[in-house]
């Protein structure tokens, strides 16, 4: 069996490698093997000077040779080229070549998968992939109990991507996945199943891409989570390019929507929100805000109660916020509070520090939404503003009732009250701001201010129910004075009270 004297030439070179034994199978030599990008090109690779050997190199790598007889004979030859070019360190490739076919042909029962291994590494070094891709080839058919098996087919699928034989390469790196060794999984598996995965990308089989590419992820999480602030920074990396992966997988199908029914159908994972949240932060970088949108409203949909649902609609906000959407924005505000109000369970299945930032964006939104309706009642006169900024005055005192600042938003609440013309249900609110809390810098003013509520109620009264308000603005009177002896009026308004009882016929 005679070579062809370009292998020969190739075989030389490989063996005077001086890393040919290094089976490098860790993420970062791996990745710094096979880098993919949307638009993929063939690999440029530097050729080395194939033609002449360095003869010191050569006779030192002789000793690798397992034959006995084989490596006497070839140290001879190579002893006989040295004389005949005047022991020059370094001898021309052809003289070599034909010393290889004389070997060779000297032995044609030796067992050759590592010289055809190192052929085939040669080659690849020196960019010609057909030869390399036909040694592989080789490799793999005569000797499929060969050391160099899952290596051999996982450089197989790598110049069969490159030439984009996408569904060649895929089979070629699914041997490597299958591949076992006392049970235990090749060194290049992982890169293998990546690399499977944008195989079928390519071939626009997303649905198996997204398996190849969840799989990885499966390996990397732990307690079913992707904990990737404690993960290294390599490992962190890898984790992050097969999520990249597979927000192209889902935006080169439906989108939003496509995240859903894959998962529907699905086994459920922990880490599933964070799919979700790679792809909404994928649409956002593209300033697909829509996209993005919808994909944190699809989740939480899917899983309101879900610890990070009520994060993700706080995110919805910050877009529309960012973006200036005025009335998306508002809208997202009370898609928010409505939700997570603060009857919802979801407050009740969390400790206090994960439930944290959503409580204070609930009490935060439900502010801005109340200011946002009463500025706008304000210059509108509309009553229907008027009354969506009394809602969420309401919902938030009736939410957090004992916050140092609801005697604040109580006062707010009277005042549009006041403003909507709403006498009676501001002297209730008025009251309540004067009277339900510790002192605070509007007690007194709201206490006279409800005074000022029932006069103008009782003005649009008459009879029986006229004569009962005016008995309840005299009651206030008095406890208005009590209460704030030192206000300005609180004298005039004791004795108009003490006047008022006279007239009734009821003072003591």
């Amino acid at each position: 069996m005679k070579l062809n004297k370009l292998i020969l030439s190739l075989f030389l070179l490989s063996l005077l490698s001086c890393n040919e034994n290094v089976r490098d199978g860790s993420i970062g030599s791996l990745g710094k093997q096979s880098s993919i990008i949307e638009d993929d090109g063939d690999d440029v690779l530097i050729k080395k000077d194939a033609s002449v050997v360095e003869y010191r190199r050569f006779v030192r790598l002789f000793d690798t040779v397992p034959n006995e007889a084989m490596r006497g004979d070839g140290m001879r030859k190579m002893a006989a080229l040295q004389i005949e070019f005047n022991n020059a360190q370094s001898i021309p490739l052809a003289s070599v070549v034909s010393l290889f076919e004389s070997l060779i042909d000297a032995y044609p029962l030796q067992k050759h998968d590592r010289l055809i291994y190192q052929l085939s590494r040669e080659y690849e070094e020196s960019g010609e992939k057909e030869a390399a891709l036909s040694g592989l080839n080789r490799l793999v058919v005569q000797y499929p109990k060969t050391q160099y098996y899952d290596e051999a087919q996982f450089r197989r699928g790598e110049i069969l991507f490159s030439k984009r034989q996408f569904e060649a390469a895929e089979k070629a790196y699914r041997e490597v996945v299958a591949f076992r060794k006392f049970d235990d999984k090749s060194i290049y598996y992982e890169q293998a199943v990546y690399k499977q995965g944008w195989s079928q990308f390519k071939q626009s089989r997303y649905e198996l891409a997204l398996n190849s590419f969840m799989h990885l992820l499966d390996l990397h999480a732990t307690d079913g989570d992707l904990m990737l602030s404690k993960m290294k920074s390599s490992e962190r990396d890898f984790v992050g390019d097969a999520m990249r992966a597979i927000n192209l997988c889902f935006t080169y199908q439906a989108g939003p929507i496509s995240v859903g029914e894959y998962f529907a159908n699905k086994q459920k994972r922990i880490y599933e929100y964070q799919i979700y949240a790679s792809l909404a932060e994928f649409y956002k970088q593209k300033k697909q805000f829509s996209d993005a949108v919808k994909t944190y409203r699809l989740f939480v949909s899917s899983d309101e109660l879900h610890p990070q649902s009520p994060n993700f609609l706080l995110k919805v906000i910050k877009i529309y916020d960012e973006g200036g959407f005025s009335d998306l924005l508002i809208a997202a505000k009370k898609d928010y509070v409505q939700r997570y109000n603060i009857e919802n369970k979801y407050w009740g299945l969390y400790e206090k520090r994960e439930t944290n930032k959503p409580l204070m964006a609930l009490k935060t939104n439900l502010n801005q939404l109340a200011s946002h309706y009463h500025t706008l009642a304000q210059k509108t006169k509309s009553r229907l503003n008027y009354r969506e900024a009394q809602r969420w005055y309401r919902v938030w005192l009736n939410s957090f009732p004992k916050d140092p600042k609801a005697w604040e938003m109580s006062y707010l609440f009277a005042e549009i009250l006041n403003e909507d013309k709403q006498y009676a249900a501001a002297v209730s609110q008025y009251e309540s701001t004067a009277y339900d809390y510790k002192n605070h810098k509007k007690s007194a003013a709201a206490g006279y201010a409800a005074l000022l509520m029932y006069a103008k109620r009782e003005a649009e009264l008459t009879g029986f129910e006229k004569t009962q308000w005016h008995r309840q603005s005299i009651d206030s009177a008095i406890r208005f004075a009590n209460k704030f002896p030192q206000h300005a009026e609180a004298n005039k308004v004791l004795t108009q009270a003490v006047e008022n009882l006279y007239a009734l016929g009821e003072y003591e």
